[in-house]
């Protein structure tokens, strides 16, 4: 049904009307911060950005307690840890290690799977392995060349 006077205009105007021809308010999409897991059916809302940081941060902490025999630094100061991703179903930390030849490479990945795994609300933590970029001194904090003297060389 269309009014008379409305004629032509509002003739199939549900299969032709814009955007706007309801309300000029437009919500296209809101990324809300929750996260389901569907294997034990648990739901967790962030609140707000300091929630959101001190989850972070929680993180951060676990992965400052895992330290290189061979070098007084852990990983995180020295740089070694490249991304960070919280998804749905897993944590993904990729990583990389200052040689490929690193005979403590396997107990080290293992420490950084068991320390998170503790902060990760049930998630399973994927340790992934990575060489590109490769690990330079650049990627070193201020803390990590202090406390291995190279502040010396201009860094």
């Amino acid at each position: 049904w269309t009014p008379d006077f409305a004629g032509k205009r509002m003739e199939d105007w549900l299969n032709n009307m814009g955007n706007w021809a309801i309300s000029r308010k437009r919500f296209y999409g809101l990324p809300l911060p929750i996260y389901h897991c569907d294997e034990c059916n648990e739901t967790t809302v962030v609140g707000s950005r300091e929630e959101l940081k001190e989850k972070a941060n929680e993180l951060i902490n676990e992965l400052k307690k895992v330290y290189d025999p061979e070098i007084p630094v852990n990983i995180w100061d020295l740089g070694l840890v490249y991304d960070i991703s919280i998804n749905n179903d897993d944590v993904v930390i990729e990583m990389t290690f200052t040689s490929p030849t690193c005979p403590m490479m396997e107990e080290i990945l293992n420490e950084v799977k068991s320390n998170v795994e503790t902060v990760t609300d049930g998630k399973p933590v994927n340790v992934k392995l990575v060489w590109d970029p490769a690990w330079d001194l650049s990627r070193m904090s201020d803390a990590a060349r202090i406390e291995l003297d190279l502040t010396d060389q201009g860094w």
